[in-house]
């Protein structure tokens, strides 16, 4: 499994790490060179103690479960960027709202922001993903999710 890294530095860190120490700057340097860091936009959409969850149907991590997001287009903000995936993916109306989690992904260049949402209009659909569930977060555990996913899910669910 890949280990997410801060921008600006050339070591692996835990997600904790990451967490305390904000990126600042809208790159990723790692040893081979900076890339413009892609920002991506996850929702966190929560129904009767369940969590929708969505399996992605070809792409980077088919067949694996993903919140449902997308990445940010220039000019864009990130809760823009999510209310109009899951527009798209999903057509639903959401409100977006407050940042739950920040994690680089130093392997896929991105950095992903996870999203309390709340659905307003419609029911998910499966318009780009093969199957979507609401499930307990509890279940997590057997469900093979795309890498930071996996990584982000005991930091949104922690119990204590």
């Amino acid at each position: 499994m890949c280990a997410p890294i801060i921008a600006g530095a050339f070591e692996d860190v835990n997600a904790e790490s990451a967490l305390r120490s904000r990126p600042r700057y809208g790159i990723l340097c790692v040893k081979s060179g900076v890339y413009p860091l892609v920002e991506v936009s996850a929702a966190v959409i929560a129904r009767g103690g369940k969590v929708l969850i969505c399996r992605r149907s070809g792409g980077r991590c088919a067949g694996l479960w993903e919140f449902p997001g997308g990445k940010r287009e220039p000019g864009e903000t990130s809760a823009d960027c999510l209310a109009r995936e899951c527009a798209e993916e999903l057509g639903v109306t959401l409100s977006v709202g407050e940042p739950l989690l920040t994690l680089p992904w130093a392997a896929t260049g991105m950095r992903f922001t996870f999203f309390a949402a709340e659905l307003l209009a419609g029911e998910p659909e499966c318009r780009v993903h093969d199957r979507i569930v609401w499930e307990n977060p509890d279940a997590f555990p057997f469900y093979a999710f795309c890498p930071a996913d996996t990584a982000a899910i005991p930091l949104l669910f922690a119990r204590g």
